[in-house]
């Protein structure tokens, strides 16, 4: 990947930081405009259909003459697969076909349909001929099924087998050809099941097959540098591709469909495009936030003659596919509201909550900007600078998800966000005390609180609390008395090289080398390069084998959960994300009590919170209380209670969390009785039970979540001079005072330029 160099980056922020000054001097006085107007023109209105009886998920989705194919396993008749088709209102729900196999092991699948409305599948038979116990063989057949609109079978064509042969779509075209996408080659027959061709697609980066406005095929494939996608149409006439044509750079989070009315649908998170293969034009059709859908969870789509569209969402929170049919709304029939913009760079699952609020609200919307889509394959942090000259230029986002704004720390200094303590003083339906108030204090800057965090990882180390005592945090020394104490070849940690140790003394515990409030910093200390001389006794790389120093990488028979039982490895770095995450590390990894000691550090403070999402508030925005409702929802009961990999800060999600780690599982037997599940580990061989989470271990989780004051930063400017000037210090070049001085040195010219 390509980076801009460290002189342009440097006189870009030298730039930034002039703009933001004179921002917020002559300029500052005055409220910059940012008034939003709502897309009106891509707004769409979604009707909602059952299911056939006994599907409640749909693996792929059709529409041939505006009549609705799906297919799915229906789950009250032993989970059979079922194709179904419907009207585009949901009526004359008709099951036309039921694989029915007598037994036999056989999986359908690539379901592919013509116009006349006859089905089309790819068959796998694995057969098994045991007639001599002592010489057992196995074979795979595979063959084209072909069946009417009513189930009966048309036709059955034995196909040649081919060596690592797994199709991932089918197609009928106009004609009536067929053609079966396979991983490195196209497959063509006729109608009757006749091979016509065989196109090896081994080299081309092929993606997806679908069929054009004209019936012809169509793939997609990557560009040879994966920076784009393309599209060429198979010519009957020539049996060849025309050349390719690009559809454009950057769509790497696009997902592309059958259409109506244009050779494709694009979809991300945002939006849904129509491209038309002639003009190699997109056109945009949908806005998926404004029309109160979230994009994220579309599958399928497809059109129908009268322009309407159909669509297979998941609803997560059921665990289903839900069938949607989006009628579009014309732009004078829209309800004004008043627009926010939300920016992120990338979009952080935030439109199930955007959409929520959105339906509720009678006076506001919120719209999603997502700046990754200027990132590039040369330049993946192009969207966060982007934002970063946006905010500076006044183009200032109403809401801001700040975890990428690098510049975010010297913004805030100069006013740009609201103080959230302000607004929570005043808003007697938020009250501090229900929640994790040091993670809210960890955020904060001279005592303000320009950002909120709703949930969070936690970076710590763990170590046997027999070997480092029940205190939490250590030190160097401390550390190196436990390395000293143990037999010779002992591993203080696994799969662990200089660069990820260096890494992870930077990410737990930034804050004791820079004062973001203060714009300083201190590298040149003996305790960066304790680290940087830590770091040096680890391998370089993970190819090594044991070679580099005294805390090298051994590969042992003992490795995993034995070797942290045994003592063989000492410490396990890990972001432990519940209460029964930690049960299960005590009982079945370590096999004894353990202490989050964190990374050893002078303060003995090496633990660190990690962000899932940090919100941000313009000062400079016109709604801000509508604002400040929209960021309230995030600490709600409805979005605290549905992390369930990371840790909300509200306490009763937290409560939550320890009730369903507590919670002793149980299933059904054979006479309906609910009987408790004993959940095993195996460890050297032998079965335990791993035992319930006790009070004990929910109480040390707790002290320790409530303990927490450090954040880990991650700064890429920051972690870039690292890389750059470590390297000759690793290879023996420089000494670890001549490194910290010169990391110390661009460091510290770097928050200057950006204060």
């Amino acid at each position: 990947m390509k980076k801009k160099s460290l002189l342009s980056r440097g006189i870009a922020l030298t730039m930034m930081a002039t703009m933001v000054c004179s921002l917020f001097t002559g300029c500052g006085s005055k409220s910059v405009s940012n008034e939003v107007k709502m897309d009106k023109d891509h707004v769409y209105h979604a009707d909602y259909y059952d299911l056939p009886e006994g599907m409640t998920n749909i693996n792929t989705m059709k529409v041939v003459n505006d009549r609705i194919y799906i297919d799915g396993y229906n789950e009250t008749n032993n989970y059979t697969y079922e194709v179904c088709s419907m009207n585009a209102d949901g009526s004359d729900v008709k099951v036309i076909f039921k694989q029915d196999d007598k037994g036999q092991d056989s999986n359908i699948s690539n379901f592919a349909i013509d116009q006349e409305g006859n089905l089309y599948f790819f068959k796998s038979q694995y057969i098994t001929d045991d007639s001599d116990p002592e010489n057992i063989q196995s074979s795979s057949k595979y063959s084209l099924v072909k069946v009417d609109g009513e189930g009966k079978e048309l036709l059955s064509v034995e196909l040649k087998e081919k060596e690592d042969f797994y199709p991932s779509s089918m197609l009928v075209d106009g004609k009536g050809n067929i053609f079966l996408l396979a991983n490195e080659s196209l497959e063509i027959y006729d109608k009757d099941g006749k091979q016509l061709n065989s196109i090896d697609t081994s080299n081309s980066y092929v993606d997806s097959a679908f069929l054009t406005q004209g019936g012809n095929v169509m793939l997609t494939q990557y560009t040879q540098d994966y920076s784009s996608k393309e599209v060429k149409e198979y010519d009957e006439q020539t049996k060849k591709f025309s050349d390719p044509i690009t559809i454009g750079e950057n769509l790497n989070n696009y997902t592309f469909y059958q259409a109506t009315g244009y050779d494709l649908f694009m979809k991300d998170s945002t939006d849904l495009y129509g491209f038309d293969m002639t003009s190699g034009e997109k056109t945009k059709l949908v806005n998926w936030i404004d029309s109160d859908i979230n994009g994220s969870y579309v599958n399928y789509i497809s059109g129908l003659s009268d322009g309407k569209l159909v669509c297979v969402t998941n609803n997560y929170m059921k665990n289903t596919s839900e069938l949607a049919v989006l009628t579009k709304v014309e732009p004078k029939d829209v309800v004004d509201k008043t627009v926010l913009t939300l920016a992120t760079v990338y979009d952080m699952d935030l439109s199930p909550v955007i959409i929520e609020f959105n339906k509720k609200s009678e006076k506001y919307r919120i719209t999603l900007k997502d700046y990754s889509v200027y990132n590039t394959d040369d330049d993946y942090t192009a969207g966060s600078q982007k934002l970063n000259t946006d905010i500076i230029s006044g183009d200032v986002p109403d809401i801001l998800c700040v975890n990428d704004a690098s510049s975010f720390e010297g913004f805030s200094s100069k006013g740009l966000f609201l103080d959230f303590n302000e607004l929570i003083e005043k808003d007697e339906t938020f009250n501090k005390s229900d929640y994790l108030e040091n993670i809210f204090q960890a955020f904060e800057s001279n005592g303000k609180l320009y950002s909120m965090v709703p949930s969070f990882y936690v970076f710590t180390i763990l170590a046997k609390t027999s070997d480092v005592g029940s205190e939490m945090g250590w030190t160097m020394d401390d550390m190196d008395a436990l390395v000293a104490s143990k037999p010779k070849g002992t591993k203080i940690m696994t799969d662990t090289i200089k660069s990820t140790i260096l890494s992870y003394g930077n990410y737990m515990c930034m804050d004791e080398y820079v004062d973001w409030e203060k714009g300083t910093c201190n590298f040149d200390n003996p305790e960066f390069i304790r680290l940087l001389e830590f770091a040096n006794e680890f391998p370089e790389s993970y190819d090594d084998n044991g070679e580099g120093g005294k805390y090298s990488e051994t590969r042992s028979d003992e490795d995993g959960d034995l070797a942290y039982r045994t003592g063989k490895t000492l410490l396990m770095i890990n972001n432990v994300s519940d209460f029964s995450e930690f049960h299960r590390i005590q009982k079945a990894t370590f096999g004894e009590d353990v202490t989050f000691v964190g990374f050893p550090n002078a303060s003995k403070n090496g633990s660190a919170i990690s962000p899932m999402l940090q919100l941000a508030i313009s000062s400079k925005s016109s709604s801000k209380d509508a604002a400040w409702e929209f960021v309230k929802t995030f600490f709600e009961d409805d979005y605290q209670n549905s992390n369930s990999y990371l840790w909300p800060v509200k306490l009763s999600a937290i409560e939550k969390k320890k009730e369903e780690a507590q919670k002793v599982e149980t299933y059904t037997d054979e006479n309906g009785k609910e009987v408790p599940y004993d959940e095993t580990y195996t460890v050297n061989g032998k079965e335990e039970k791993l035992g319930t989470v006790t009070d004990e271990e929910c109480e040390k989780v707790m002290t320790f979540l409530k303990s927490l004051n450090q954040v880990m930063r991650y700064d890429e400017k920051i972690y870039t001079i690292m890389d750059e000037e470590t390297g000759a210090y690793f290879a023996g070049q420089k000494s670890a005072e001549e490194t910290a001085k010169l990391v110390q040195n661009r460091v510290n010219t770097y928050l200057n330029e950006i204060q």
